[in-house]
């Protein structure tokens, strides 16, 4: 009986030992991002400029992270504008407020290049849709920036439109099409709906 104890004891120690670096571990720390200073952006038209002024409130990075998580931000909020080959890079990340170590101000160099106008959305592949429940979808405005967080939102809205029939199988791939000379997109929406069951004898 003692030595049945004595060997579910060090089992129990063992797997203890084994468990300590996983308790050990912390959660990343994380790092708000506060401002930018964005070198590159000035000739942009104002509206666009206070856009990515405003924008820069209060996004969350991981501190290890900070540089690629910044000019991520920079330029998924250039793309909402319609910037849609924007580049941005991270040339100064500081922490200048003793106070609030946490708080992360970045000088961030950006390239917007061309600002782009969606020309029409198109869809291929779409049977069991009608063009009437596609039009309900909030789609991105036509003759506007092409938004790509507004793509985004549409692009979900339709996989849960799909979930809703019944179809959880669907596979929506997002394509654009940018014409250089007019400074406009086309997208098209590719839709593979999964094949209906087939029918019990």
């Amino acid at each position: 009986m003692q030595a049945k104890c004595f060997a579910a004891a060090i089992a129990a120690l063992l797997s203890l030992v084994e468990l300590l670096p996983c308790l050990s571990q912390t959660a990343p720390e994380t790092v708000t991002l506060s401002r930018w200073i964005l070198a590159g952006a000035e000739t942009l038209p104002a509206g666009d400029r206070q856009f990515l002024k405003d924008a820069a409130q209060a996004h969350l990075c991981e501190r290890d992270r900070a540089q690629s998580c910044v000019e991520n931000i920079v330029k998924r909020t250039l793309q909402q504008r319609g910037y849609f080959l924007a580049r941005a890079s991270a040339e100064s990340l500081q922490y200048p407020d003793p106070q609030r170590p946490q708080d992360l101000v970045a000088v961030v160099h950006v390239v917007p290049g061309k600002a782009y106008q969606l020309k029409e959305m198109r869809f291929t592949g779409v049977r069991t849709l009608s063009s009437e429940e596609l039009r309900q979808l909030p789609q991105p405005e036509l003759g506007k920036p092409l938004d790509t967080e507004q793509l985004h939102t549409f692009i979900g809205a339709l996989r849960r439109r799909y979930e809703e029939k019944g179809n959880r199988e669907v596979v929506v791939i997002p394509d654009v099409e940018l014409d250089q000379a007019n400074s406009s997109a086309s997208v098209i929406i590719h839709v593979d709906e999964a094949p209906a069951p087939a029918a019990k004898p």
